[in-house]
């Protein structure tokens, strides 16, 4: 069992390393929109600037909000106390508090790297992002505890 929690704490890690180096100068904005423009070309798809800037912005922030849920599962399953599989809200906790400190340390880096800027906007949705995986966590959990004691009591 405790070999699962050094697994899921490499891959937080290994994780938090990814969100890293996204932060960097190669993986801007202009980045993203080289990446999109291309898509839409590929695509045959042609809309306006205006509409290309929304949508860019759109996807930015939904990229935002993926990386940070995925870094919230990875937390709170490493954070979790594998021989008792329940919903735990102290790993839960820990685990969006070290999600949105450390997206805090991101915009920081963000503010040093050339090309890049610090957005409190930014960390806001990676928290929220966070938090949302966590809050899934808790409903699945819930959910199965509830069908696991209606299934009991037929019984």
């Amino acid at each position: 069992m405790i070999q699962r929690v050094y697994i899921w704490r490499v891959l937080a890690l290994g994780w938090a390393v990814n969100i890293f180096m996204m932060s960097t100068e190669g993986f801007g904005g202009g980045f993203s929109r080289i990446l999109l423009a291309q898509l839409f070309d590929f695509l045959g798809v042609s809309v306006s600037l205006e509409v290309f800037d929304i949508i860019h912005l759109a996807l930015r922030k939904l990229a935002h909000l993926l990386e940070y849920s995925i870094f919230g599962f990875l937390l709170y399953r490493s954070f979790r106390d594998q021989d008792h599989p329940a919903w735990q809200p102290n790993r839960a906790a820990w685990a969006l508090a070290t999600a949105a400190a450390y997206s805090l340390t991101d915009e920081l880096h963000q503010a040093m790297v050339r090309g890049r800027a610090a957005s409190l906007l930014d960390s806001l949705i990676d928290s929220t992002g966070a938090l949302l995986t966590i809050a899934l966590i808790y409903l699945f959990s819930t959910k199965s505890r509830l069908g696991q004691s209606v299934t009991s009591h037929r019984g």
